[in-house]
């Protein structure tokens, strides 16, 4: 094997602060030495739109082999310095509190090392993100350096996640085997510094299979992802397998659980690659006593997610949609079928952890929460899983006799959590997070209704802090996917919007889930099923989660809770679909955000391979070919656009933005109201403390301007600094539509950025 180091030469702003709003957000302090559990009560006050900037985040957990001591890495946004910062803390258990060892720009996937009294963590000291070993004083030393680093995340470096900021990396992913003696990790081979060579000559070309668009503009940063293996008795490092470096199959390179240790010598690893097909995955394993790699049968059963002794645990979808729990064999057949369960997702990045005697313990997700499932099932597991909290980022020790989770709910900021598996006792240990108990909490409930169409759905309602019954307050409806959950803050639900600033400012806000019930389409979408009419896949796909959106408001409507006059959506990805598409059908929807995404346009058809594939499945072809046109102008916006019930903000990163172009013209052409505004250098969830505060002041002028005829009058300076537009001329307050308004309004484009 080749033991050179092949990974290799490093990369050489902050966007401006908005200096008005951070005149009324607070400074956050300085990581505290100690944590406590609690800490005394203090005096209530309201949200603000620091405070869900601010949160500060468990991001990874470890325990050490006696399960006395628990180490935790905390994550914190600070608008001061528009950063991220990170500290590392260590507990003793079962007792409370947290020691801080040490800080660092980025620290992350922090692990025990078997059979020793250490932890490793990648972490960047200022020489980028390399992989540091440490003891329970904070003394660190290198564990393997890639001095030559390579940009991973934001929006021009390679993919590694949906939310991470643009660092520069030597080690971008690693994992111990079970007794410490070796460890894997990824690197990337830098491409010559700007682009591909013979780029700036031949041109870049274009692959529907592999090719985004920010494979135009952006530097190329990868020649190839690289698997390595270090033995830790003499630090030899092998290269066991490398693929090319494209932005697709780096992004899916990095997900977590694609590589895994099977037994102290045996490696295996699920990576994509580009066949005549398309995009592909092949797995292997690779034995580092005789050096060798070979090919594995089928990846799900090669390297599954959550495995037990003899086989694994899967999940199945019945006929109804609702998910089973099989056990498989090592060869993949189903020995036996356990039921239905709560949770569509188990054990792989959710965490997956063996104990003696064959015992199991895995994360789950479900409709409600992150949660732990025990195998076989006891009454000590059957009360974790009974938990109405979230718990996740869990670490439990090899004898599964102790854990440690973070806990939050939708009132409770994430804190560590002790975890016994023997009893199901959970109990407090830090909390990074007492800012939050002197905000008096929001009254939130979970709510249930039937949509036109038959279809059941789920989500929550967070009530104005003023709030008294037939108030008939002004709605946003929030939506992405089935992301409403018992969680805090959730950047992967709320995106940018100020849920609980809308509540503040007097706003009832729905957090409505989609439940797409036609297993037959998700399967058609998705390219594995038979084909089906468009008619019926366009219902399931949109016009039930519109009948969805409009059902659950038409629910509060019915108490006299919200104004049927002063109702809005927002929503990012798929969320953002689904506000295009309920502003452009009959409905209760008069204004709307949505972010970074421009599917469901006839545009994003030539997009790639994948999306074209999609599309054909959802229109029945190609936009240009008349056959087609009449399923374009039943559920493509841009074709919708004179239809719209209200105006549209869009928010864009930079990468996406294009794609909104064609909906952005459709409404000017159509004299409806609407603004683009794109954020350069962002990520899908948006990293950048100042951006989110951006995003967060638009979407309440936004709101406020549209559903409430306020023109700045209770906005603060940074409110007003960035609220371009004016009320348009004939338009008095609420009470009268917009669509009542001077009909000349948007010719003059006053709302251009």
């Amino acid at each position: 094997m080749d033991n050179r180091f092949h990974c290799g030469p490093r990369p050489g702003a902050v966007l401006a602060l908005l200096l008005s709003a951070l005149a009324s957000a607070s400074v956050a302090a300085p990581f505290p030495v100690r944590l406590s559990a609690s800490g005394p009560p203090k005096a209530h006050r309201p949200w603000t739109m620091a405070d869900i900037v601010e949160v500060t985040r468990i991001t990874s957990t470890a325990i050490d082999g006696e399960g006395r001591l628990a180490a935790f890495v905390l994550k914190q946004p600070v608008l001061a310095d528009d950063r991220d910062h990170y500290a590392l803390y260590v507990a003793h258990l079962p007792h409370g509190g947290g020691k801080k060892l040490l800080e660092a720009a980025f620290l992350g996937d922090l692990q025990w090392r078997p059979g020793s009294k250490d932890w490793s963590v990648r972490a960047d000291f200022g020489q980028g993100v390399q992989l540091y070993a440490f003891d329970r004083s904070g003394r660190r030393r290198v564990l393997r350096a890639r001095l030559a680093t390579v940009p991973m995340g934001g929006a021009d470096g390679i993919p590694s996640s949906a939310s991470e900021a643009r660092r520069d990396t030597g080690i971008g992913a690693y994992g111990w085997n079970t007794d410490g003696s070796a460890f894997w990790y990824l690197c990337v081979t830098p491409a010559p510094a700007g682009a591909p060579p013979g780029a700036a000559e031949r041109g870049v070309v274009y692959n529907p299979e592999t090719s985004m668009a920010a494979s135009f503009y952006s530097p190329v940063q990868a020649k190839a992802i690289e698997l390595h293996v270090v033995r830790m008795s003499d630090r030899r490092d092998t290269r066991v397998d490398a693929w090319p470096g494209g932005r697709i199959i780096a992004e899916r390179a990095f997900q977590p659980g694609r590589v895994r240790w099977l037994t102290a010598d045996r490696l295996a690893y699920r990576m994509p690659y580009l066949s005549a097909d398309g995009l592909s995955e092949r797995t292997a394993s690779f034995d580092r006593r005789t050096g060798r790699s070979d090919r594995m049968g089928p990846g799900d059963a090669a390297l599954p997610q959550a495995p037990i002794r003899g086989g694994a645990l899967t999940l199945r979808r019945g006929p109804t949609g609702q998910w089973r729990l099989l056990r498989t064999a090592q060869t993949g057949d189903v020995e036996a079928d356990l039921g239905e369960v709560p949770f569509s997702a188990i054990g792989g990045a959710y965490g997956a952890w063996s104990g003696p005697g064959g015992r199991s313990l895995f994360g789950v997700l479900d409709a409600e929460r992150f949660g732990l499932v025990a195998y076989p099932r006891t009454s000590a597991g059957a009360a974790l899983e009974a938990l109405s909290s979230s718990l996740s980022h869990c670490a439990f020790d090899p004898g599964l006799t102790v854990g440690v989770c973070s806990l939050e709910t939708l009132t409770q900021a994430p804190r560590l959590v002790g975890v016994s598996p023997r009893s199901g006792q959970v109990w407090p240990i830090a909390n990074p997070n007492l800012r939050y108990d002197t905000i008096a909490p929001l009254t939130t409930r979970p709510f249930t209704w039937t949509n036109a169409l038959g279809n059941s759905g789920q989500g929550y309602v967070t009530y104005p802090r003023d709030y008294h019954v037939g108030g008939r307050y002004p709605a946003i409806v929030i939506t992405h996917a089935a992301d409403a959950r018992n969680q805090f803050v959730f950047d992967g639900f709320q995106w940018a919007f100020p849920l609980q600033v809308f509540a503040e400012h007097g706003y009832l806000v729905l957090s409505v889930n989609e439940h797409v019930a036609d297993i037959a389409v998700l399967q058609a979408m998705g390219g594995s099923g038979g084909a089906v009419d468009v008619g019926r896949v366009q219902k399931a796909m949109g016009l039930d989660a519109v009948a969805t959106m409009n059902a659950a408001v038409e629910m509060f409507v019915s108490k006299g809770d919200i104004d049927p006059n002063a109702v809005g959506i927002a929503g990012f990805s798929r969320g953002g679909i689904v506000t295009t598409l309920a502003l452009s059908q009959p409905g209760r929807f008069r204004a709307g955000i949505s972010a970074d995404t421009g599917l469901y346009n006839t545009g994003s058809y030539w997009r790639g391979a994948d999306l074209k594939r999609s599309y054909k499945t959802l229109f029945g072809g190609s936009p240009l070919d008349p056959r087609y046109t009449d399923s374009y102008r039943a559920l493509s916006p841009s074709l919708r656009a004179d239809r719209f019930n209200g105006p549209l903000l869009q928010l864009f990163t930079g990468d996406v933005a294009p794609a909104a172009l064609e909906l952005d013209s459709a409404l000017r052409d159509a004299h409806i109201p609407t603004q683009l505004v794109a954020y350069v250098g962002e990520t899908h969830v948006f990293h950048q403390p100042s951006s989110i505060l951006s995003a967060m002041v638009r979407s309440l002028d936004w709101f406020d301007l549209w559903l409430r005829g306020r023109k700045d009058q209770e906005a603060t300076r940074a409110r007003a600094a960035i609220s371009g537009g004016r009320w348009p001329a004939g338009c008095r307050a609420r009470e009268e539509p917009w669509t009542r308004c001077d009909p000349s309004f948007g010719k003059d484009r006053v709302w251009a950025g």
